[in-house]
């Protein structure tokens, strides 16, 4: 810390113009779900307030009706809380067309079913001001905008469309990933199970034709082969029924069909390698807050899936058990 008074009011001066330089456009899908989301997005206001950021607030709605006011009339924000309504949008397309309108040197994205801690502002403050053109996966994602910009952001997909622009930005650009709450914590931004889809209310409600074009978004958005998805079908908790096997089997071969597959290694089996290898090298580091260790956590069907697709898992496997909890 510079001692004499000239070199101190330098010091604040340039601390302030590299803060003007960061701005964060906090992004998050509305699922329908109202009960959470004041308490979500006022826990979100607090974290931007600590990290002393210019930012904003964008709300993208792909439901079909407008977000109730009362949700969200007790935000305590000073600026606009900005609504993007994409009724009939997919929801990577959504997300996309919200990007561009937003402002921010840093997107973030959020879970509006989420009450996030104000210590998280630590997080985000220490990855954003080191300037890395890299992605954070933490409880939140941040995204570099010139990233997003250079791999074209979301592909138009109603499902799977995080996961698809993870791995694009994996293959580019480093990741590092800093988890605090397990598995939960990947799944809360990556849909990669056909369980997850299947068990929805939203999902059962659809029509026919709708789901099935559900159901291909999943492949295409995971670049999943037919073995993929089965593995991946496996769930103690959630049973498929024989409608829903046939239903992968028909999607498979359209997507098939279509050649879209693009390679044999599966968009989660990247993400998942590239968080591995974050972790061994304790990249975590960088950001991490003493309050929140890092917390991994896999279930059964996930690592009975990276024994079988991943090149890596099987020989760092048992290094793994050290830091990832296996969960039933």
């Amino acid at each position: 810390m510079p001692e004499s008074f000239t070199q101190q009011l330098k010091y604040y001066e340039l601390k302030k113009s590299q803060k003007a330089l960061v701005s964060l456009s906090f992004l998050c899908l509305f699922k329908g779900k109202e009960t959470l989301l004041e308490d979500s997005l006022n826990s979100i206001v607090d974290i931007a307030e600590e990290s002393g950021m210019d930012y904003e607030i964008i709300i993208v709605n792909t439901t079909l009706l407008p977000i109730n006011s009362v949700s969200t009339e007790g935000i305590r924000v000073e600026k606009p809380l900005k609504i993007a309504d994409y009724g009939y949008y997919k929801r990577g397309q959504a997300k996309n067309e919200a990007f561009k309108k937003s402002t921010g040197t840093h997107i973030v994205l959020f879970d509006p079913e989420k009450v996030y801690d104000i210590k998280f502002s630590d997080v985000l403050y220490n990855f954003v001001n080191q300037r890395e053109k890299r992605m954070l996966y933490s409880e939140f994602i941040v995204i570099p905008r010139e990233i997003l910009t250079e791999v074209n952001g979301w592909n138009d997909l109603s499902v799977s469309e995080d996961l698809d622009l993870f791995a694009r930005i994996s293959q580019e650009y480093n990741i590092l990933f800093y988890i605090t709450n397990g598995q939960e914590s990947i799944e809360r931004f990556l849909t990669y199970k056909p369980t997850q889809i299947f068990a929805s209310k939203e999902f059962q409600r659809m029509m026919k034709e709708k789901r099935s074009k559900v159901i291909t978004d999943l492949f295409m958005g995971c670049n999943y082969g037919l073995r993929d998805a089965l593995l991946l079908s496996h769930n103690e908790n959630v049973k498929l029924k024989i409608r829903d096997y046939m239903s992968l089997y028909a999607s498979y071969f359209l997507v098939k069909i279509r050649r879209y597959n693009r390679g044999k290694k599966s968009n989660f089996t990247t993400i998942m390698e590239s968080m591995f290898e974050s972790i061994i090298l304790q990249e975590y580091e960088k950001v991490k807050i003493e309050s929140y260790p890092l917390n991994i956590s896999l279930g059964k069907t996930e690592i009975r899936y990276l024994m079988v697709k991943s090149d890596i898992f099987p020989k760092i496997s048992k290094t793994l058990d050290k830091i990832i909890k296996r969960e039933n």
